[in-house]
């Protein structure tokens, strides 16, 4: 479905773009299958062949299948990097964000 009845098609390197469509995901301006995300590869396994994976988003805005390997992996290992110090900001301060001390 296409929004207006305007459809896109943008080939980009650009984690910026893909953060803000995100971003309009998650906060409910645009629909998940509003936006195709589409990753293309050589395979290594077929002689270097042309392949073609959807990374298709949830209603949060986060992919909701896995990643390729190399696919913005910085942001990733950021990603995780981010959880696991909110997890631990919880745990040291309580389920309401306030110290337990």
């Amino acid at each position: 479905m296409a929004l207006n009845d305007i459809q896109l098609f943008i080939e980009t390197h650009s984690e910026h773009l893909l953060l803000r469509l995100q971003s309009y995901v998650a906060s409910g301006d645009l629909k998940p299958e509003d936006v195709k995300v589409y990753y293309v590869y050589s395979n290594k396994d077929k002689d270097g062949k042309k392949e073609t994976v959807e990374l298709p988003l949830n209603d949060k805005g986060y992919f909701s299948k896995e990643w390729p390997e190399g696919f913005f992996p910085e942001r990733l290992n950021e990603a995780i990097k981010i959880e696991e110090a909110l997890s631990n900001k919880s745990k040291k301060n309580g389920p309401r964000g306030r110290s337990c001390s």
